[in-house]
């Protein structure tokens, strides 16, 4: 019935991001701190955070077992996921923005990113190879 069922604090910066994992009661949390944060709903808490970039995480998107976050430090990072725990180690670090990335998505499948940064680039980027397949600028 859209009623506030409780809040938390992870970070005493700002929260930027977050993406629901797919079958399990909890979300990943980004964060200007340059954190994940694993959050179960069921326990009203983080379980699990580490430091995921050098800048603030501007954005998560997460699909399957595959989650991909973009950064203020210019990467896209492609990470795996699951509902108990964040892998520590990137799959893949996309470095093909000069500027600070602040949106990424996932295909339906999980097969390939696109992400955009503050200049106007977008990066069609091959999940499973970290190649990008396309750039291009839209302003």
């Amino acid at each position: 019935e859209g009623k506030l069922v409780g809040t938390f604090a992870v970070s005493d910066l700002a929260l930027s991001s977050c993406a629901s994992i797919p079958h399990a009661d909890v979300a990943v949390v980004g964060s200007w701190d340059n954190s994940l944060y694993l959050f179960a709903r069921e326990f009203g808490r983080a379980i699990d955070s580490f430091e995921a970039h050098d800048d603030a995480v501007s954005s998560v998107a997460v699909q399957g077992n595959l989650m991909v976050t973009g950064s203020w430090d210019s990467t896209v990072k492609v990470w795996s996921v699951s509902p108990s725990s964040l892998s520590r180690s990137p799959l893949h670090e996309l470095v093909e923005h000069d500027d600070e990335v602040r949106t990424v998505c996932l295909r339906d499948d999980g097969s390939v990113a696109l992400s955009g940064s503050a200049d106007g680039i977008t990066v069609l980027w091959d999940v499973e190879s970290g190649v990008p397949l396309a750039k291009s600028q839209l302003h």
